[in-house]
């Protein structure tokens, strides 16, 4: 689960980055976190999850871990991870 979408009950809105989670920003009432810790924030090769608001095709927000590699594409393990 995307805990942002905890935030976002709690504040109105998704966050603009994934720090937000973890420290409120200066214009969130409400903010009740933090949501996450910024070792969440790695993907199991230890590469940065990348945050993309807004996402695609009208979605709120894209998670992105670009794999084994940490190289965009790639296949088998260094192919990319996208949510949602």
């Amino acid at each position: 689960l995307f805990r942002g979408a905890a935030q976002t009950t709690h504040v109105g809105a998704y966050p603009e980055a994934l720090q937000q989670l973890v420290a409120a920003p200066g214009n969130a009432d409400g903010w009740l976190g933090p949501y996450a810790k910024e070792a969440d924030f790695k993907d199991p090769w230890h590469n940065p999850i990348e945050y993309r608001r807004p996402g695609d095709d009208e979605a709120p927000y894209k998670l992105v871990s670009l794999g084994a590699d940490g190289k965009p594409g790639g296949d088998g393990v260094d192919k990319d991870i996208v949510a949602p």
